[in-house]
């Protein structure tokens, strides 16, 4: 879990730092730092990172616009290091090109997104039906409001 302050939904997990990495053979760590930017330094260059989930939590704060080198190598690495990474956006609006044309999967919840947001993907009709549907949920949360999964690649 990478986030930028310790959430009380994941209070007790360990904080993984450089010096534990070497050792991690496995479990769920936190991983975050106040400093935004060295987070995203840390974890773009961990050589021991295999066979991972990452998941980060208001993805907006490390990436947005144009996708930095160091991250945007960083994303395209981990298929061939057996890594999943989850980008947690609350608005489809922040979520930047480069993730919408290279993710294989958008999951969608209830946002106040508008429909002209949902031309930024490939799949613009799959996302657009997928955002009118939740828009009618009653519930704003998972687990009462399920994410509608597209298949983007």
């Amino acid at each position: 879990m990478v986030d930028t302050f310790r959430h009380h939904k994941y209070k007790d997990l360990k904080q993984l730092t450089p010096t534990l990495l070497p050792k991690w053979k496995s479990g769920t760590y936190f991983l975050g730092h106040s400093d935004v930017n060295k987070t995203m330094r840390y974890i773009t260059t961990m050589p021991n990172m295999y066979n991972s989930i990452i998941v980060f939590e208001d993805a907006t704060k490390y990436i947005q616009g144009n996708v930095p080198d160091n991250i945007r190598k960083f994303i395209l690495d981990t298929k061939q290091k057996n890594i999943d990474v989850y980008f947690l956006y609350h608005a489809l609006q922040r979520i930047p090109p480069f993730m919408c044309e290279n993710s294989d999967v958008l999951f969608l919840l209830k946002t106040n997104d508008v429909d002209k947001n949902a031309s930024r993907f490939a799949e613009r009709d799959a996302v657009l039906q997928a955002l009118r549907a939740n828009r009618k949920a009653k519930e704003w949360y998972y687990p009462k409001n399920q994410p509608i999964e597209i298949k983007l690649n």
